[in-house]
């Protein structure tokens, strides 16, 4: 059962009013699914009236009749991979409070970045 902030337990759920679309992408060894409007879909599995065929890290895809939709997790976010200068200038530099460690970004809290 899905409890809004505004709902207190036992009053049972309440619509998803923060957003729609793809929220969440579950990948594992044995499951591949996604959270879609608020509803879990397996890979495989019917969303409405498109069926969902695949499952990446960072996107979904759902095929209706005649079309396929692509759904992302970050829609305003472009990815490039290391070594591809052509993406390099739609990557967002880390901001001060990052730090970046042999290809991996991690970010941490201003206060301890402070206190170095």
């Amino acid at each position: 059962m899905i409890f809004a902030p505004d709902t207190a337990p036992g009053q049972g759920a309440v619509e998803n009013r923060w957003s729609s679309g793809l929220q969440t992408i579950i990948i594992s060894a044995s499951r591949r699914a996604a959270i879609i409007d608020g509803q879990t879909v397996e890979l495989g599995a019917k969303h409405g009236n498109a069926r969902l065929i695949e499952v990446n890290e960072g996107s979904v895809i759902l095929q209706r009749a005649r079309s396929r939709q692509v759904l992302t997790l970050f829609p305003n976010v472009k990815i490039s991979r290391k070594g591809s200068p052509e993406n390099e200038s739609q990557v967002n530099q880390p901001s001060s409070a990052s730090k970046v460690q042999s290809g991996k970004h991690q970010t941490m809290p201003a206060a301890l970045e402070e206190k170095k």
